[in-house]
């Protein structure tokens, strides 16, 4: 039996140095959110410990916003569940199935296929289309990975992040030409904007989306964190205003649009499929009143207004950061 080497004696004592270093520092966070771990663990007590831990350090010990994120990921557990008790025998066999084929390799995780599931009401060809263009995408990433290996090398040097998938996306759009791209460069140009717009309260969820906005405002930030916060605030109203109805509201709403969905046709329904084929996406009701009303039940008609519509926007938009 071989004898342990240096190297191997070195990992144990940095491994257990580590698991001192942890142990202490849990300690510490017992003792200092010793109350407020205790109010959670009440309403909790199936909960980890460090991960209650953790997430009292890292929102400073705010028992409101702890309990609220135990909530949210309590309920999506229940959902999760309820998936899995509908459709978790027949993903078991089609996973079975499929062990031996290429795909297993690449296999999302099971939530994810779960997900796909129940949107597609259990429709197994569905999932296979799924994870057919899954399968493609990651091999369309590996034979660009191979091919590009020079272009690779260099926006790696330049700081960039090669693992993104848009990189090999471009790569393979321009054939390798890098001059005909930016290759996220403009990320780095704005780069102090995008850190100043955060310090000024700004969430910066795409981060290319606001760096298209600064470059065609000139980078004047003024003008940009000014519709960031507009939109921004836009959104919050709009979700206060969902999250929090009136009750006797929230029925009447619920019985009309239980009313209304119970009244389409087969022919709307229908209509509805085409249209979604397209790109035409939002409320229903809405969309079948501008076929019937304003299109005269004209589907073609239907998809020219959506169009206009969206253009009309997008200028619209356009006019706001000039």
């Amino acid at each position: 039996m071989s004898q342990p080497t240096a190297t191997d004696n070195e990992k144990v004592f940095d491994h257990n140095k580590h698991k001192r270093e942890y142990r202490l520092q849990r300690d510490e966070l017992r003792q200092l959110y010793a109350h407020q771990f205790s109010l959670i663990e009440q309403q909790y007590p199936n909960a980890s410990s460090s991960k209650l831990l953790n997430l009292l350090r890292r929102h400073d010990g705010d028992v409101d916003k702890v309990c609220a994120i135990l909530k949210q990921r309590s309920s999506r557990q229940t959902k999760f569940d309820q998936i899995e008790q509908k459709y978790g025998q027949e993903l078991t066999k089609f996973l079975e199935q499929e062990s031996s084929h290429h795909l297993a390799s690449k296999m999302p995780r099971r939530q994810r296929l779960l997900r796909i599931m129940e949107r597609s009401n259990g429709d197994l060809e569905h999932l296979q289309k799924c994870l057919n263009r899954i399968n493609s995408r990651h091999q369309n990433k590996a034979q660009a990975k191979e091919i590009y290996v020079e272009q690779m090398t260099e926006l790696e040097q330049d700081g960039l992040d090669v693992k993104s998938w848009c990189i090999y996306r471009l790569l393979q759009k321009y054939d390798g030409d890098l001059t005909k791209t930016d290759f996220g460069k403009l990320e780095l140009e704005y780069d102090q904007q995008l850190k100043q717009l955060e310090l000024d309260g700004v969430r910066i969820k795409n981060k290319r989306a606001v760096v298209h906005l600064l470059q065609k405002s000139n980078g004047q930030l003024d003008t940009v964190k000014e519709f960031l916060l507009q939109k921004q605030q836009r959104k919050e109203k709009k979700k206060c205003d969902y999250s929090s109805p009136r009750e006797d509201d929230e029925k009447d709403h619920r019985k009309q649009k239980k009313a209304r969905m119970a009244n389409m046709s087969s022919d709307d329904l229908e209509h509805l499929k085409q249209l979604r084929a397209v790109g035409v996406h939002g409320n229903p009701i809405k969309i079948l009143k501008i076929l019937h009303e304003e299109c005269n039940d004209s589907v073609e008609l239907t998809i020219e207004k959506f169009r206009q519509h969206k253009e009309q926007r997008k200028r619209e938009c356009e006019e706001r950061l000039k």
